[in-house]
């Protein structure tokens, strides 16, 4: 079998949008968590259904290589009239029971292929499963932290269209400027706009994810919560499933390779046969049919399918060797990552982003009561916003981070507890 690749994230995204069925979700599905999203995404996937269907073909391969016999037995009866000069003629008849019989182990040769490429095959499906858990809660995520941002600007659109009425108001009692109220009332529409594109980037990231689960636009609940730290890391780079397969892919194309050495040795054909001339006269009998070897080129020797099947052999290896190295080194990013974002997030104190929302909320009762300059006003405003936006950001990077350590870790992904 040739190598199958895992799909991408892009990969299995541009399938379920071309072909993802638009029915509605189970009643578990309805309203995605991060406890559910990923069994949500994987059961209504029609790449993990594809590859389930190409295990269960691989299965029928298995099957298809057990029966004892490489073929049926063969009945031949053949009739005829037969004569003699001055005689009358005679019914002559023929019967004859032939058996092809393998000697060489091509039966437990076939069956050792059939095995190796159902359980590549299965390994297949793992690696589609868990990159469409990993796409689903990275997608979650991202709906998550674009909803949180859209209320984050929507409540600086409050306090920017506040602040623009308080601005206003003292411009026309000559309290202010005009052009500091001409800047609150443009910092308002910018406030307006951000809120904008906030709730088109969620808009955006529930449909993506909505395709995954089989609806228009997915229904997101929940807060940017990692998934948690996994224990250890992938002690056997084997046991991964991109490694696992193209291990598998290996001891399928050794076993091809054996195959074919082994069809060289030449199959029996065993026959019975009885016989009447129509005179009297019966024959009971049985013969041996065996193929003549000949050398290359003159027959076929199966000589450059070994040869083919041992050096995809060595391929599958190389190429399990480079997934090994890739996966110790993503488990060594993924945890550099991870433990980077932690502390990013840790700069920011519960204590001081309450403040700070507090003070964003009380920014034009400053202006009003003449504590704060109005021009002053926009640069202290956006310093607030963009510390709270930071902070959103800084979660929902360390929830990304964790749902690709989980995937480092060679475990299965899943968003709740382990």
């Amino acid at each position: 079998m040739t190598g199958s690749g895992v799909l991408s994230r892009a990969g299995v995204l541009a399938l379920l949008l071309t072909s993802a069925p638009a029915t509605a979700a189970p009643g578990s599905c309805r309203v995605l968590t991060r406890d559910n999203v990923a069994g949500c995404a994987t059961q209504a996937s029609p790449a993990l259904a594809s590859a389930a269907h190409g295990a269960r073909a691989a299965e029928g391969r298995v099957t298809a290589a057990a029966p004892w016999l490489p073929s049926r037995p063969v009945l031949g009866v053949s009739a005829g009239r037969a004569t003699r000069a001055g005689d009358r003629s005679a019914l002559a008849w023929r019967a004859e029971l032939g058996q092809e019989l393998e000697l060489g182990g091509q039966r437990g040769a076939r069956g050792e292929l059939a095995r190796a490429e159902a359980s590549a095959h299965k390994h297949v499906a793992r690696a589609v499963k868990r990159d469409i858990a990993t796409s689903a809660l990275l997608l979650y995520f991202d709906a998550i932290a674009a909803d949180e941002e859209a209320r984050l600007e929507r409540r600086a659109e409050r306090v920017a269209a506040r602040v623009s009425q308080v601005v206003q108001a003292l411009a026309d009692g000559g309290g202010a400027p005009r052009v500091e109220a001409d800047v609150a009332a443009l910092g308002a529409a910018k406030a307006t706009q951000a809120r904008l594109d906030a709730e088109r980037r969620g808009k955006r990231a529930r449909t993506e994810l909505g395709f995954y689960v089989g609806q228009p636009e997915a229904r997101v609940a929940g807060a940017l919560e990692p998934l948690p730290r996994p224990a250890r890391g992938p002690g056997d780079p084997d046991a991964m499933p991109e490694v696992a397969m193209l291990r598998a892919e290996q001891r399928a194309e050794r076993a091809r390779a054996e195959t074919f050495r082994r069809q060289r040795v030449p199959n029996l054909t065993l026959s019975l046969f009885v016989e009447r001339d129509g005179y009297d006269e019966q024959v009971l009998g049985g013969g041996v049919q065996i193929p003549l070897p000949l050398p290359h080129p003159v027959a076929r020797t199966f000589s450059g399918e070994i040869r083919e099947a041992e050096a995809l052999a060595l391929r599958a290896s190389s190429r399990a060797e480079e997934r090994t190295r890739e996966a110790r080194l993503r488990w060594s990013s993924a945890v550099l990552e991870y433990d980077a974002r932690a502390k990013a997030l840790a700069a920011f104190s519960p204590e001081r982003v309450t403040r700070t929302e507090r003070t964003l909320e009380e920014i034009a009762t400053e202006i009003e009561q003449q504590r704060l300059a109005a021009r002053d006003a926009t640069v202290l405003q956006q310093a607030l916003l963009d510390y709270l936006r930071a902070h959103v950001a800084a979660r929902h990077a360390l929830c990304r981070a964790s749902v690709e350590l989980s995937r480092a870790s060679g475990q299965p992904v899943r968003g709740g507890a382990r």
